[in-house]
């Protein structure tokens, strides 16, 4: 059940990110309104709070403008622009799925020898079927008049009653033969062939297996490829509307502040060489001794928050005394502030940092002789030693009768 009737909150370093707010301002904003709390009636708070703020710093940064059919945008409405073109020719990659097993006459087979097996059957049906219309034919005259089709003798005199063959404008002799397909072979085996080679021509090939396939814009590929070449052509088509300009400027940008107690030494010595030859005729050296310092003993101390205070709780108490003579009574109640169900408070007592703290120590020496003492750093967030201290058992010692 969330009505505690008295809170006692005590924290050591807080480690969270620079806050516009005191804990107790958030505290308070926490339960204000809150259905199943009991109502507040006392508020206690011994606070040491190192709120800190935010600076603000230029900087040299980047800009970039984003352009969009002629509008100035913003990146998520030009990255969103970017993706649904990309998206929309990725839709246009057409993918084929491959077929399983052997394919003949829309049939498919396990084995290509089935496939193969029913193929010949319709060829040897059609070959079959064909070569019985294979008959010899002689030699046959025909005859017609200039624009008029050819007839037999014994067709002519039955078309043209009033004339006889002879008197036709053009006579036909056929080549005899095995005729098939338009042409006249020869000999029967060559006119066999010739049906061999049309049973052949008359049915597909068998189709083998084949595997995924994927397209773009009619071109064939591996799905990879076919999504890239969509992706180019949409950032191509993009380009055509968008356009984006980078530059440099500067840029404001919110700095934490912080609690600096570092220490820095940089020591610089000798900027040249330690040693030279000199002399035209002869040989010299000279020598340049480095300096020698000593920094000593360093120390420092760095404080975010510290609280050493105390909370002395009163109490609510009630007394009643009947006294005659040498008797007396004494009744007495006692109660923590807050400690009733329907009476709560807020005892607040914190010690907290919200910045950062520096407390270390930098020494830095080049070309020198250096010594350093001692050094000793101590670098504390938030200290809370205070306490929150109930006063019952003090004002029940204090009161009428009671040890």
């Amino acid at each position: 059940m969330k009505s505690a009737t008295l809170a006692a909150l005590a924290l050591g370093v807080v480690a969270t990110p620079v806050h516009a707010q005191s804990i107790l301002e958030r505290v308070l904003g926490q339960i204000d309104g809150a259905s199943k709390m009991a109502p507040i009636t006392g508020v206690f708070v011994n606070s040491a709070e190192n709120v800190g703020s935010f600076g603000v710093e230029s900087v040299v940064g980047q800009s970039t403008v984003y352009m969009l059919e002629g509008a100035e945008v913003s990146e998520a409405d030009y990255l969103a622009a970017r993706e649904e073109m990309i998206l929309t020719e990725l839709s246009e990659v057409v993918y084929t799925p491959g077929t399983v097993g052997y394919v003949y006459d829309s049939t498919s087979f396990v084995t290509e020898a089935e496939a193969l097996a029913a193929r010949q059957a319709d060829v040897d049906a059609f070959f079959e079927a064909q070569s019985a219309t294979i008959v010899y034919a002689p030699a046959v005259t025909t005859y017609a008049f200039l624009g008029e089709p050819y007839y037999t003798a014994e067709q002519f005199v039955v078309v043209y009653p009033d004339s006889v063959p002879a008197d036709a404008d053009r006579i036909n002799i056929s080549t005899p033969g095995y005729p098939y397909g338009g042409t006249t072979y020869g000999t029967e085996a060559a006119a066999l062939a010739a049906v061999a080679v049309a049973a052949e021509a008359a049915y597909s090939d068998i189709l083998p297996p084949t595997a995924d396939s994927w397209s773009y814009a009619g071109v064939s590929g591996t799905e990879a490829d076919s999504a890239a070449a969509a992706e180019a052509a949409a950032l191509t088509l993009f380009g055509n509307i968008a356009s984006l300009t980078e530059g440099s400027g500067f840029v404001e940008t919110l700095v934490p502040t912080g609690i600096d107690g570092s220490i820095s030494n940089i020591l610089l010595g000798l900027a040249g060489t330690t040693q030279a030859v000199t002399g035209e005729s002869g040989i010299g050296a000279v020598v340049q001794n480095l300096p020698t310092m000593g920094l000593g003993d360093m120390a420092t101390t760095v404080l975010g928050a510290v609280n050493t205070g105390n909370i002395e709780l009163g109490v609510n108490a009630t007394l009643s005394e009947a006294q005659a003579r040498s008797s007396s009574a004494v009744s007495t109640a006692a109660g923590q502030v807050g400690g009733s169900a329907d009476m709560a408070a807020l005892v607040l007592n914190v010690a907290a940092n919200m910045t950062w703290v520096d407390g270390s120590i930098s020494n830095s020496l080049t070309a020198v002789n250096g010594t350093v003492g001692n050094l000793s750093t101590t670098t504390l967030g938030a200290v809370n030693t205070g306490a929150i201290v109930s006063g019952v058992k003090a004002a029940v010692g204090g009161v009428v009768g009671q040890n």
